[in-house]
Order: structure tokens, then sequence, then C-alpha cells
């Protein structure tokens, strides 16, 4: 994250002590219904239309076959990865054939 930058991370499984930070980084979690529900709406008018300009993306998706999840869990516990990480179970049938 550059100088300035904002990271914003959904949900609130780690939460932090706002001291543990270091170089000038603050933490704060909060709650989206704390701004009222008519705020909350604007919001996600505004998010709809920075993706409908283009101006918003969505992050990259990549599937891993399940028998890969060591792997994949282990690029996540380095934070080598960005967007979504998700666990695909082959089809039967293609698990059937080598048998």
């Amino acid at each position: 994250m550059g100088e300035g930058g904002r990271f914003v991370e959904m949900g609130k499984a780690d939460l932090r002590d706002a001291g543990s930070f270091v170089n000038g980084v603050t933490y704060r979690a909060f709650d989206l219904f704390d701004a009222g529900l008519d705020r909350l709406g604007e919001i996600l008018t505004i998010i709809v239309g920075l993706f409908e300009r283009g101006e918003l993306s969505l992050l990259p998706v990549r599937a891993w076959d399940v028998r890969e999840a060591v792997s994949a869990f282990r690029l996540m516990s380095r934070g080598g990865h960005v967007g979504k990480n998700v666990l695909t179970f082959p089809v039967l049938s293609t698990v059937m054939a080598r048998f």
C-alpha cells in the first residue's frame, strides 16, 4: 500500500489494537450499519456506479483443484495472493477414470 493509500478488509475476524501498527498506519474497525440505512444505500449506489464506469473492477479469482489445497493455503498464509482463491472439486467421472 502506498503512502496515503487505504486498505479495506471486509469482516471483523481479526480485530487489532489501533496501537499495534507502525510507520504511520492507522487501524479502525467499523460497522457499515453505523452510517444508517439511507447513507448505506447512497454508498452502495456510488459503488455500483464506479463498477459501471469501469473505475472499479472485480478482483481476480484463482481456482485450485482441491487436491492442491495445501499449496493454495501455503500461498495464502504468506500473503502471496491477490483476490479470491477457490477450491474446486473434480467431476466424479474424471476421478473414477483414474482407477
